[in-house]
């Protein structure tokens, strides 16, 4: 099964491509609710040639599609695709490190650390007082622990001067909706995570199958730098996970300092562009590394 989009684009005022995304539109705002571990849904049973078969046949639409559009997916996907008759493109590789419970064994979490981390966890957590954690019950919750999310995420990136992922205008609706549909089957889960006198951050992420994925966070900016925020919440939040019967923590997409100081694990994800044998898409990509290697020289 796979939700494929087609659209007819223009860029570099020369070149016109017929584009075929899947699970994906190709407007950079739509896309950027974010699409990590992307695929093909076939039959876990099914042999790995019937993944590259419908590949071929999205393909080989010549009226629909110049260009094939794979964004998120397993490096594996990048042999499927080099056995059609086109050329193969990694626009992006992205680390997504994760935290194998299975290979923790006994003990807390924290134990199983690096001396670094450890330091860091306990000395943030004195700083912050009694540490509590609260998962969202109902839709009641999971509306509050949402909107403080929200709220906490944008004062952080505005303050660096960038843009949040709220302020992507379908972000919000997408997944309030979300939310009220799924919070209660347990795929959903909002967490909240406080000191003693305020919230540190908020955790939002999915469940499925012993995998907890955190997809979104609002963390409180302290001018305080010995506060580790990240590094609190996400292991509180680990913890409770591992007693829920969890397997796998993982932190999906971006290589922050504080996802590599709580993982011991980790995938790569690439988006991956398969082009037609074209004449301009030859010459656009020439013309790409001529400027590449321009720029090179000149640094």
């Amino acid at each position: 099964m796979v939700c494929v989009l087609h659209c007819l684009t223009r860029r570099h005022v020369f070149v016109t491509a017929k584009q075929c995304h899947t699970q994906t539109t190709g407007d950079p705002d739509l896309d950027g609710l974010a699409i990590e571990y992307n695929g093909i849904l076939v039959h876990r049973q099914a042999p790995r040639e019937t993944a590259t078969s419908c590949l071929a046949y999205l393909f080989h639409q010549k009226d629909l599609c110049d260009e094939l559009y794979l964004d998120g997916v397993d490096p594996h996907w990048k042999d499927m695709a080099a056995c059609l008759a086109g050329t193969v493109q990694v626009r992006k590789s992205e680390v997504c490190p994760y935290l194998d419970l299975r290979a923790v064994g006994g003990g807390p979490v924290l134990d199983h650390l690096s001396r670094n981390t450890r330091h860091q966890i306990k000395r943030s957590r004195k700083l912050y007082g009694n540490i509590q954690i609260e998962a969202a019950a109902d839709i009641t919750d999971a509306e509050r622990i949402w909107g403080e999310l929200r709220a906490l995420n944008q004062d952080y990136w505005h303050g660096k001067g960038q843009r949040s992922a709220f302020d992507n205008t379908g972000f919000d609706p997408f997944h309030e909706r979300l939310i009220r549909q799924h919070l209660q089957t347990g795929k959903i889960q909002l967490l909240r995570v406080t000191g003693d006198r305020e919230t540190i951050g908020c955790l939002y992420g999915f469940v499925h199958r012993g995998c907890v994925y955190a997809y979104q966070s609002g963390f409180r900016a302290s001018s305080d730098n010995r506060t580790k925020p990240g590094l609190v919440c996400h292991s509180e939040a680990i913890e409770l996970n591992r007693r829920l019967g969890a397997k796998i923590y993982d932190f999906l997409a971006g290589d922050a300092r504080y996802k590599r100081s709580l993982s011991n694990r980790s995938n790569e994800l690439l988006w991956l562009v398969i082009q037609r044998a074209r004449t301009v898409f030859w010459l656009e990509n020439r013309l790409k590394q001529l400027k590449r290697l321009t720029f090179s020289r000149g640094s």
